[in-house]
Formats: C-alpha cells, structure tokens, sequence
C-alpha cells in the first residue's frame, strides 16, 4: 500500500518481498523521509518537510525518525502476502484516515507482526502550507480518536500530550478572561504566557535537535510544529463530539 503522496525506492518492492518470503505472517515497512513537493520550495514548505520527521512533530515514530529494526504498532506504507490480507480483512473504509494504522492493529491481534525495516524507505511529500497542514492533521485527530474508540489499549502518551496541551491553554484563555473581568494583571496575561511558554518550548526543543545546515528554519519548523499539535488536538476533541461520519 503506498499513498499517493509519495514514491517508493527502486528497491522497496523488492526488500518487502525478501523479508516476506521468510515471515509470510508479517506486515513490513520502512523509514520515510519528507520533502517538499518540486512545485513549491518555499520558505514554509520547506520548514513543515523538516517538521514533519522532527521528533516533535513526529512523536518519536521510528518510521519517521530512523531506528533499529524490529516490531512496531506500525508502518507507513505496509507490504503483506495475499494470504495475509484475506485473513486480516479489508481496510475499513468508515475511517478516512487512521485506515492504516486500524488494519495493522487487527493485524498485530490476529497473532502477526508489524515489522519496521530502515533499509526500506520512500519519500513523502509534506503539506506545502500551514493551512493545508492544520487540515491535514485536524483529519488526523478526528479519526485517530474513531479508531482509538475501538483499540484503546493502542493509546500512546504522544497521542495524549497534544490533546492536554490544548486544554491547558484553553484554560489559560478562560482564566484570561476573568482576570479582564475582575480586573486582576497576574490572571489577564495567563493566556499571553501560557502560549509564548509552550512556543519557547517548542523553540528550544527545535533548536536541539534541527541539523546545522537547516538552521535558518527554525521559525518555520516551530510554527509547522505548533499547527500540527493544535490541529491534532482540536480534531481529536472534535471527534468526542461527533457521531456522524466526517468528511475530509
């Protein structure tokens, strides 16, 4: 399965089959690098492709950030035999995003394997603009939480971070508001220093772990990661109070 956004390495197909001859039971996949579409390499465009595998943004997935093989809860782009999908069963075409990493949690439950391999790789092209990132990642969270609905016990702690990051500064905006309203200076700037404290953060946590030669960057790729946390987030709040099927 490979998504449109993206190409595979001339050898991609043939890694996944060799590994495949030996564990027919198994899911596999690889590393993805991000880059900027050939159309648009802006300043943005290019500051969301290095946003996207920092480990901020990313949330530490091996897939994005490199790693030693091994099992995972999932790949990107998964490659499996026949036999495996006709026993896992279809993707499940209710969610809109998340489709992936559902079917390899049936896969991982059926009693097979995700395995991630980094001499695998493909690249993928990032969103060229915040506003398509934001929706991008609002689809995310919507359906991440769907799909979580069903595997709770797939929750992880970097799936969590973003959604308590946007009630601490929704909070901090209701506490605001009352400081304005009761004349009160230390609760009227809660919402100012809760965000420029969460961007600081951000920054710093960029600044650490962004190459030498990307770093003139660092606003883009703070700003990219701040929309994709929100925007997570927001989605995923969304979610909690929708029971309709959502469009993209």
């Amino acid at each position: 399965r490979m998504d449109a956004h993206s190409i595979p390495a001339k050898d991609y197909v043939a890694r996944c089959v060799e590994f495949l001859k030996n564990n027919p039971n198994a899911g596999v996949g690889g590393r993805i690098e991000t880059d900027t579409n050939v159309s648009d390499t802006s300043y943005i465009a290019k500051s969301i492709s290095v946003a996207a595998s920092n480990p901020l943004g990313s949330g530490g997935a091996s897939y994005r950030s490199g790693g030693k093989a091994g099992s995972v809860d999932t790949v990107p782009f998964c490659a499996f035999t026949q036999e495996t999908f006709a026993k896992v069963g279809k993707y499940d075409e209710t969610l809109l995003a998340n489709e992936d990493y559902e079917w390899n949690t049936r896969l991982r439950e059926s009693g097979g394997t995700v395995w991630f391999d980094p001499e695998i790789s493909s690249v993928y092209f990032a969103r060229e603009t915040l506003g398509a990132l934001s929706r991008q990642y609002l689809n995310y969270g919507f359906w991440k939480f769907k799909m979580l609905k069903r595997y709770p016990k797939t929750l992880r702690l970097r799936q969590f971070l973003p959604v308590a990051l946007l009630a601490f500064l929704f909070s901090s905006v209701i506490l605001t508001i009352i400081g304005i309203a009761i004349e009160n200076p230390p609760l009227s700037w809660a919402a100012p220093t809760a965000f420029f404290s969460y961007a600081g953060l951000v920054a710093v946590g960029v600044a650490a772990t962004i190459s030498s030669n990307k770093w003139f960057l660092l606003l883009g790729v703070t700003l990219a990661i701040i929309v994709m946390h929100l925007s997570w987030a927001t989605g995923f709040i969304q979610s909690t109070f929708h029971r309709t099927p959502h469009g993209r």
